[in-house]
């Protein structure tokens, strides 16, 4: 209470004071001694600390970041490459996976848009999930039309709509996405049960670790990690592991290269995967992984990973986002287009592809000739 009356104070005084240079937006033209882009920063770099310190009993270490949910906080506050925007909207995230894999290695796309009253439930082909294409954890299973309760499920979806998730987290590649909704068709295995969830911790193009998410019979989700070379690590966030139901995957050097595919050009990202043993199926791309919010166990981990991601002058590059920036990523539109234009579009590019087929060991050379060609596009 006292903090949030202590800063409306100082951003009315600032603004009585510096009316002259307080701009009615954004989108003003940059100064450097802008109140309202000093204030902004403040603000930012104090609700980042205090989240952090809340979780870890800790402030981070934002100038030097050593440890890896450390580096996490300076990336929401400090990186802010608009590329991560691109690919945190699960619908642009489409197409760039489609340009550097191919379409086919994305689930099947029903429908989007930004109305749930505009769902064709009635003509959708069960099962499919729908989600939001700006936030996390926003997800609906649809197993059966009959069971489906669509106008309970047309409240929560307008819910999601109304919630600003990148400003709640402080994670900006998320504050200014366009809020919508995708369809996309529900995967399963062979045996009706949904495909284990492979998380693979990609660094400066090259895997380190991955991380296996299942579910047992009371929908509890655990995780198990295991490095490059698929050896246990005794590394946990909340859930104790379980490696006797974490097998090696079955086609797990193509599920490394496409992850590794997928990663090139950033010092770190999370692709996240589904793995239906002969069927594999690229998810998303996380910038932000759980937020850096979550604690490993033990914490000699929370090192060992953070020396993994190389951050090049994170000092240097902190103060030039703060002297000359507002904090903020800037969208390109015409990345975002209207559901009806995405649909048409990506229907093409499915059916255009000269991307191969699912790789496998027998034809690593063309995998790796095709790949090549896709990132140099991209």
């Amino acid at each position: 209470m006292f903090l949030g009356t202590a800063t409306g104070s100082i951003k009315s005084s600032l603004k009585d004071r510096y009316a002259y240079r307080w701009p009615s937006t954004e989108d003003a033209a940059f100064d450097l001694f802008n109140p309202a882009r000093i204030y902004q920063w403040c603000l930012a770099i104090h609700r980042v600390r205090v989240a952090y310190a809340k979780v870890n009993g800790r402030r981070p270490r934002l100038l030097r970041p050593q440890r890896y949910t450390e580096k996490i906080q300076w990336r929401k506050l400090f990186d802010l490459n608009p590329v991560y925007a691109t690919i945190s909207d699960k619908l642009t995230a489409r197409d760039f996976i489609a340009k550097r894999v191919g379409a086919h290695m994305l689930p099947p796309l029903l429908w989007s848009g930004d109305d749930p009253a505009a769902i064709p439930i009635n003509t959708l082909d069960t099962p499919y999930v729908i989600k939001s294409t700006h936030a996390c954890g926003h997800v609906l299973k649809v197993w059966q039309r009959q069971d489906f309760d669509a106008e309970g499920a047309i409240s929560v979806l307008q819910d999601w709509l109304g919630t600003d998730y990148g400003r709640a987290f402080d994670e900006p590649a998320n504050a200014a996405l366009p809020r919508r909704l995708l369809i996309e068709r529900l995967l399963l295995r062979a045996d009706g049960k949904p495909p284990l969830e492979r998380r693979f911790y990609v660094f400066a193009g090259r895997v380190r670790f991955v991380q296996t998410t299942f579910a047992d019979d009371d929908g509890l989700h655990h995780r198990a990690f295991n490095d490059r070379d698929w050896r246990p690590l005794e590394w946990y966030f909340k859930t104790p592991n379980q490696p006797e139901q974490c097998h090696r995957p079955k086609r797990y050097d193509d599920l490394v290269a496409l992850a590794e595919c997928l990663g090139q050009g950033f010092d770190h990202i999370r692709v996240d995967m589904y793995d239906a043993d002969d069927e594999l199926w690229v998810g998303e791309l996380t910038v932000y992984p759980l937020g850096g919010l979550t604690s490993f166990t033990p914490d000699e981990a929370d090192k060992i990973v953070g020396s993994y991601w190389n951050l090049h002058r994170p000092a240097r590059r902190a103060l030039g986002a703060v002297l000359f920036r507002w904090w903020r990523i800037r969208l390109n539109e015409s990345d975002f287009l209207p559901s009806s234009e995405r649909c048409l579009e990506e229907s093409s590019a499915a059916r255009e592809t000269t991307c191969p087929p699912h790789p496998s060991r027998s034809d690593e050379t063309r995998y790796t000739a095709a790949t090549a060609a896709a990132l140099s596009e991209g």
